[in-house]
């Protein structure tokens, strides 16, 4: 269930009006649902690491929204923008490793189209965290910035949906070593059914051949490290 574990800490990344209160969440829910994944490729290892020191930072961030909460507010205008920076950066680099991770395990279980979309987003996700992190600096009020604002705000939720439509699909279409294909509930049609029956056989005879794929890469990792 790894794809689906990080299906979910993903989800919370939607939260881009107070990120300090889910980023623990989130953090620590990826950094589970890769820990799953660590033996898949070198990139989902990657991003667990990555998802550790988001969870790191994340902690850092929600200790300063406690001691404001309580105490008083730091009001460093300085320290907001790196944070800022800070957080865009390893999210950015978090989610373009989880990327590739799907784009090269798509590619290993012959599902092409899957990896094609996980690379391009891997473009839209550069092209998205860079111009959030720019508008994090402290640059001069212009007249182009709240529609550049504009701009990056719907680029993000967009990048977060569309990133969400890729984990979804490996978790549905990417059946890991000793997961199930789930089954429907029985109809009262009995041609519903039979139908029901030949797609499941179908889909249980693929996601065999994937699993193996997936054990025998695995097993020939822990070969090399022996």
């Amino acid at each position: 269930m790894g794809f689906g574990t990080l299906f979910i800490g993903y989800f919370f990344l939607l939260n881009l009006v107070k990120p300090d209160l889910t980023d623990v969440i989130a953090a620590s829910v990826m950094l589970l649902g890769l820990y799953k994944l660590s033996f898949v490729n070198k990139y989902f290892k990657a991003a667990m690491t990555s998802a550790a020191v988001f969870l790191a930072f994340a902690l850092g961030e929600l200790g300063i929204s406690a001691y404001e909460m309580f105490f008083r507010e730091i009001g460093s205008q300085t320290l907001v923008s790196v944070m800022s920076s800070a957080r865009y950066l390893i999210v950015g680099a978090l989610t373009i490793l989880v990327l590739k991770g799907c784009e090269t395990v798509a590619r290993e279980v012959d599902i092409k189209y899957l990896a094609e979309k996980s690379l391009r987003m891997i473009t839209f996700t550069v092209i998205t965290y860079v111009l959030w992190i720019f508008l994090s600096l402290p640059i001069p009020n212009n007249s182009f910035l709240p529609i550049l604002a504009g701009i990056a705000l719907i680029a993000r939720l967009l990048l977060i949906f569309i990133n969400l439509t890729v984990l979804y699909t490996c978790y549905m279409k990417i059946c890991m070593p000793g997961e199930e294909v789930p089954k429907d509930k029985p109809s009262r049609f009995k041609f519903v059914n039979e139908y029901r029956a030949r797609r499941a056989e179908r889909d249980r005879e693929i996601a065999e051949k994937r699993a193996e794929l997936l054990r025998e890469r695995a097993a020939k990792k822990k070969g090399r490290k022996k």
